[in-house]
């Protein structure tokens, strides 16, 4: 009776190892998915980036030109937006866009003017 005991808790106990390292693979992915999705965008270019599904998604942009004003505009499913920066300057927004993917395009005046984007982790 005792082996009988004993064998129905080892499953339990393996079952309650797997849903813990499950968990930890998929926050660790979701960390890469969101480091990946860093990158510069030059003039009038644009890229889609996926967005988290629940909570916030924090957007982050800077103008990497030291001299001169930069623009861009994004848009997802939920909402769209365009917003300037000084030169050097990075602003960061979180919002939640439920999922859909978000549509960033540099809209700068200047042709020698990049954006950097990058999504720090974390929902």
């Amino acid at each position: 009776m005792k082996i009988g005991t004993t064998t129905t808790k080892r499953p339990i106990a393996r079952a309650g190892a797997a849903i813990v390292l499950s968990g930890a693979l998929i926050a660790g992915t979701a960390g890469i998915a969101q480091a990946a999705q860093s990158g510069d965008l030059g003039y009038n270019v644009g890229k889609t980036y996926a967005t988290w599904f629940g909570g916030g998604t924090v957007v982050c942009v800077k103008n990497l030109n030291p001299s001169a004003n930069a623009s861009y505009l994004w848009q997802s499913s939920t909402s769209s937006g365009s917003q300037g920066l000084l030169p050097g300057q990075e602003t960061c927004t979180s919002r939640s866009y439920l999922g859909f993917r978000i549509y960033i395009q540099n809209t700068s005046p200047n042709t020698d003017t990049t954006l950097h984007v990058r999504f720090p982790f974390g929902p």
